[in-house]
């Protein structure tokens, strides 16, 4: 099954958005790790995703240090690593 969460963009600054589509079981689990240059993780988000939901925000990221970061996201059984970037 391809990946069914993806993040609407790889930079951000106090939030980051997943679109998610595709999903096979409702509710569906989400999960992400962010982790900073060093890959200490810094904040970690779970969410069950309801059938009208195709959007998803992880907020209060606003106190992390601007930087590079790495996101792994899990999705039903699929997951992936991306680069992300914090700026002002």
């Amino acid at each position: 099954m391809p990946m069914s969460a993806k993040v609407k963009s790889p930079v951000f600054i106090d939030s980051l958005q997943f679109v998610v589509s595709e999903i096979s079981n409702f509710p569906s689990y989400i999960k992400a790790v962010l982790k900073d240059d060093t890959g200490n993780v810094c904040s970690i988000f779970e969410k069950n995703v309801n059938r009208e939901e195709n959007v998803v925000i992880w907020r209060n990221l606003n106190d992390l240090p601007y930087g590079v970061y790495t996101l792994d996201l899990f999705h039903e059984k699929a997951e992936s690593r991306i680069q992300l970037v914090k700026r002002i």
